[in-house]
């Protein structure tokens, strides 16, 4: 019921459509969300790629779905109201790790 997704194109009330990009990709960041990225970075920063799907697999309406999402710290109460509405893939129906990998070959 519960699972991460693959988080692809999106729009709001600033940006109506997105340019097609051929691969989306998801990746965890081992620290806390409030920590600073910037303050983060040195030569060994890494990310875990945990899946993704390609363009074609967002154009198929059976297993994609639409998301609405407000930032954790959004303080504009215009984009609280509207938020940016995102298309993702749940887990179960994107590529993993090795597969997405493949299709950059």
């Amino acid at each position: 019921k519960h699972q991460f997704d693959v988080i692809g194109p999106y729009n709001n009330d600033y940006k109506y459509s997105e340019i097609k990009k051929d691969f989306y990709v998801r990746t965890l960041f081992p620290f806390e969300s409030k920590a600073l990225l910037t303050n983060l970075y040195n030569d060994n920063f890494s990310v875990f790629l945990t899946g993704g799907a390609t363009w074609e697999m967002f154009n198929d309406k059976k297993k994609t779905i639409v998301k609405d999402f407000i930032p954790e710290d959004e303080i504009n109460i215009e984009n609280l109201e509207n938020p940016s509405s995102y298309l993702v893939l749940p887990f179960s129906n994107a590529l993993d790790t090795f597969e997405i990998i493949n299709e950059f070959k």
